[in-house]
């Protein structure tokens, strides 16, 4: 088997013959394959071709094609002469289509059905004649018929992660106190907190060793330590005006707040 893609080099080809494809399944895994070739004038104007076997597969959720057996040849004095010293095909890009449309958007597996598969393919020929090396590049396309029968079968996206924190706040007489509760399934084992003034207010004070306050004199933040599944805690503020905070913990999603107006 050989990688999806290759580098282009050669020249172009016209689009190749193909053979009726043949499908079988193996465990979960169900392959498409059939007889394909591209031919056209190498980069020496030579006419050349290559032969292959293209197969496509797919378990459910993404697809995969590739080639395996190529065979490069030129026609010379009359001839098909075989590159024998090496021969390379490769899948430079492909389609799925059904009824002229593309159906395989980015290589997800569209389902169970008959569809047209194109190739492009970059072949390389080599062979030994005259005690040097001969060469022969290829680019060009071909296209057989795939059926598959495999169920769709793609992954579900993990579902984002939800905060496992929340805020709440009051205020009295100057007063603003913050409650943060632990409202996940599990504990935490570091909460940090960012606070300032909004609205043009002064950095609040904050009455709880656990907070300090920046050299900037416009923002704080505060280590609360470690918070049960359940649990709260609170921190004090003294302000006459409005502030917010942002607190995260061992998911790192940020929970905000604010204040209620003075």
């Amino acid at each position: 088997m050989f990688a999806l893609a290759v580098p282009q080099v050669g020249a172009q080809a016209s689009t190749g013959e193909a053979s009726q494809p043949q499908t079988r399944a193996a465990s979960q895994n169900e392959e498409a394959c059939g007889d394909a070739a591209i031919r056209g004038r190498d980069q020496a104007d030579r006419d050349s071709k290559a032969t292959f076997r293209l197969c496509a597969s797919t378990s459910g959720d993404r697809m995969y094609v590739n080639t395996s057996g190529a065979k490069c040849q030129s026609y010379v004095f009359l001839s098909w002469k075989d590159y024998d010293y090496s021969c390379y095909a490769g899948v430079e890009a492909w389609t799925l289509k059904k009824d002229g449309k593309d159906v395989a958007d980015s290589r997800v597996y569209p389902g169970p059905g008959t569809y047209k598969l194109t190739v492009t393919v970059t072949s390389r020929g080599r062979r030994y004649d005259g005690g040097a090396f001969s060469d022969s590049n290829l680019r060009g396309e071909a296209t057989i018929d795939v059926t598959f029968t495999v169920p769709e079968d793609h992954p579900k996206p993990p579902e984002p992660p939800k905060p496992t924190l929340s805020t709440s706040a009051t205020r009295e007489d100057g007063t603003v106190t913050v409650t943060v509760t632990n409202t996940g399934d599990r504990d935490d084992s570091r909460l940090v907190m960012f606070y300032n003034g909004i609205n043009g207010a002064a950095l609040p004070e904050a009455g709880d060793s656990r907070c300090h306050s920046w050299l900037d004199g416009k923002h704080g933040s505060c280590e609360l330590g470690g918070l049960d599944q359940g649990k709260s805690t609170t921190i004090l503020f003294k302000t006459a005006g409005a502030m917010s905070w942002s607190v995260s913990g061992d998911d790192d999603i940020d929970v905000n707040g604010t204040s209620p107006a003075p």
